[in-house]
């Protein structure tokens, strides 16, 4: 927010939606607040793959500015795949995540639910003092990472299961597609050998005649 001595928030977190750092922001969204935390914190944790709205210009930013034998380099960049929509086709090609090996498909998009909830107390933390709206941000993003891990046995089951469901699902699918194919070929290969005998008769009856 403008006029304020701190304009946002840049959290980082995991794929299980819970707040790891933070850092706040002075100047708006700038590279350097990604970046410090890209260099010293994502390091230290070994962190493999970066995930970021504008990852295809943060990531040459980055390269220029940060050593190219720097282990910050070695994580994979990542574009975000509902982000990645406002981006062009190259551009997603290049640096969509979603498939890359490793990834596990993710969609990179779930810290947006952190953001939503944090963003609820806007209205009331610009009124408040810089120590006290660490403190109350900091109690939210606490509050938050309990709540997800309190519940994450339970998600990671669900989505065992429904990962188990669309596997067994798509390899029906798959199966059920080879066995029509293998069938449009035996009766293509029946269809060719009536054909080459109906050939060999007529010829034979040519013969005769």
């Amino acid at each position: 927010m403008r006029n304020l001595d701190e304009t946002g928030l840049v959290v980082a977190g995991c794929r299980h939606t819970i707040a790891q750092s933070a850092i706040n922001m002075f100047r708006g969204e700038i590279f350097g607040y990604t970046h410090y935390l890209h260099s010293t914190d994502f390091v230290k944790r070994n962190v493999q793959f970066l995930w970021q709205d504008v990852i295809c210009q943060y990531w040459p930013w980055a390269d220029r500015a940060t050593l190219s034998t720097s282990s910050a380099l070695q994580m994979k960049p990542c574009l975000p795949a509902m982000h990645a929509k406002a981006h062009t086709w190259h551009c997603q090609v290049l640096w969509g995540g979603r498939w890359k090996n490793g990834s596990a498909a993710g969609a990179g998009e779930d810290m947006e639910q952190l953001f939503s909830y944090l963003s609820r107390w806007s209205s009331t933390t610009k009124n408040m003092l810089a120590y006290r709206r660490e403190e109350f941000l900091t109690e939210a993003a606490l509050f938050w990472n309990s709540r997800k891990i309190e519940s994450l046995p339970k998600k990671l089951a669900q989505r065992l299961k429904k990962v188990v469901i669309i596997f067994i699902c798509t390899l029906q699918r798959v199966i059920d597609v080879c066995l029509y194919i293998m069938l449009q070929y035996v009766l293509v290969s029946l269809r060719f050998a009536y054909y080459l005998a109906s050939l060999l008769s007529d010829n034979v009856f040519i013969q005769k005649f």
